[in-house]
């Protein structure tokens, strides 16, 4: 977070960063569109402190605190993707080789949401921590404010703790540790505890306020970290109140690059990232899964040597990514009760696609095809990562395909210029 935050105290570190993105987010999200709880009117030159002082700038920080989490998502599952092997790298940059042979990455993790269609960054504590301070930020500022002067503010309120909790989740999915706020180092546990409280909050505004949206998007969210920190009981009734047919989405738009989906444009338009042969248009008993489909651009990557395959799913620069889903509520019922109700969850699911039943087997067996579901049903969606170390799953070992050793990275370590600048980390 030291790269985009220059005062020496956390707090007013992540105050200025919330100043900062309002004055240049807030002029891109809305010429991008956004729905109607979002629209705002845009204020002129002012001071920030004043401005985040005025009741009436609550709708632009939330505008401002979800499109930073929406820029930032896109790097993340680029970079876990890379990790997690999902993507190969096809450019030619020594970091992103670094990332794809899994070695040296502590001093690169200074990603930051790309704002041109010419590079790709790797990194995912910048982008992700900016979100994180915004959502926080944005949330302590709004909750200063009475439901007489904010208009929606419960509902407001309710999406910058959703959002403030997916930033905290993806943090501790992804890192091997975390600093908040210029504090000390935090384990990914910590962090998997804050994203909980965030989801608990929005479930509480989002119930006053009637939005359902908001609703089962932290539901999801609080499930997902329930799993995580081994909660099942708690995981299954969070999960077993989405209903069927929900899906929320970050939204992109093609107004600038900044609002563009990352994905799209490094595996489509510029080639430096690649989908992984493992995702090339699998099949279960001899049919297509088209829950991972990708399309061969019929030519080599940057680099000249890795064949160029792009996500079906993401197709288009302003195709949008799924954050949350009935579908990912179901597979974590599945992997938290197991046995037949797993099996017949799998099937249900299969059967939205077409796709044969499984027919179960071992405690084992069953555990290990839920792993496969969810590698499938959130192909490039940012969950791989997590699923392999919350299951201990083997990374590869020997030789990248452009032959370089494999080193013993799992998780994404703090980066060099973090430890340099925070005086809590030795």
């Amino acid at each position: 977070m030291k790269t985009f935050l220059k005062q020496t105290d956390g707090r007013k570190r992540a105050r200025r960063g919330l100043g900062t993105a309002l004055a240049v987010l807030a002029l891109i999200l809305a010429t991008a569109g956004c729905d109607a709880l979002l629209d705002v009117d845009l204020p002129g030159v002012v001071e920030y402190e004043n401005f985040l002082s005025d009741p009436g700038s609550a709708q632009t920080i939330v505008v401002s605190a979800v499109g930073e989490f929406e820029c930032a998502l896109p790097q993340y599952i680029i970079s876990t993707g890379i990790i997690s092997h999902q993507i190969k790298v096809s450019g030619i940059i020594g970091v992103w080789q670094n990332w794809g042979a899994l070695r040296d990455v502590s001093r690169n993790d200074e990603g930051n949401c790309t704002t041109t269609r010419t590079g790709t960054n790797v990194g995912i504590f910048n982008p992700l921590s900016r979100a994180r301070v915004l959502s926080e930020e944005g949330y302590d500022r709004i909750s200063a404010f009475s439901d007489a002067e904010v208009p929606n503010r419960a509902s407001l309120l309710g999406r910058l703790a959703a959002h403030a909790g997916y930033a905290n989740t993806l943090l501790g999915e992804g890192m091997c540790e975390v600093t908040v706020d210029n504090g000390p180092a935090m384990t990914p546990a910590q962090i998997m505890a804050r994203a909980e409280q965030h989801f608990t909050s929005a479930i509480q505004h989002a119930q006053a306020s009637g939005d359902n949206a908001i609703l089962n998007m932290a539901q999801v969210g609080r499930a997902r970290v329930r799993l995580n920190q081994g909660d099942l009981s708690g995981a299954i009734s969070d999960a077993q109140a989405v209903p069927q047919g929900f899906a929320h989405y970050a939204e992109y738009s093609t107004v600038t690059p900044r609002r563009e989906n990352n994905i799209h444009n490094s595996t489509f338009f510029q080639f430096h990232m690649s989908v992984h042969p493992d995702y090339r248009n699998p099949e279960v008993q001899g049919v297509p899964d088209p829950r991972s489909q990708a399309l061969d651009m019929e030519s080599l990557g940057v680099d000249n040597i890795t064949d160029q395959w792009a996500p079906e799913k993401y197709a288009e620069r302003d195709s949008p990514i799924r954050i949350a889903s009935w579908e990912e509520a179901q597979l974590i019922i599945a992997e938290a009760t197991g046995g037949q109700a797993a099996v017949d969850i799998i099937n249900t699911l299969r059967d939205q696609h077409d796709l044969p039943h499984f027919e179960g087997g071992s405690n084992q067996e069953i555990l290990d095809q839920i792993l496969v579901e969810r590698s499938r049903e959130f192909f490039l969606e940012g969950h791989r990562l997590g699923d392999m170390l919350r299951h201990d799953l083997p990374f590869p070992t020997g030789a990248t395909h452009k032959g370089q050793s494999y080193g013993s990275l799992t998780c994404v370590p703090l980066s060099d210029q973090e430890r340099a600048a925070n005086p809590n980390l030795s």
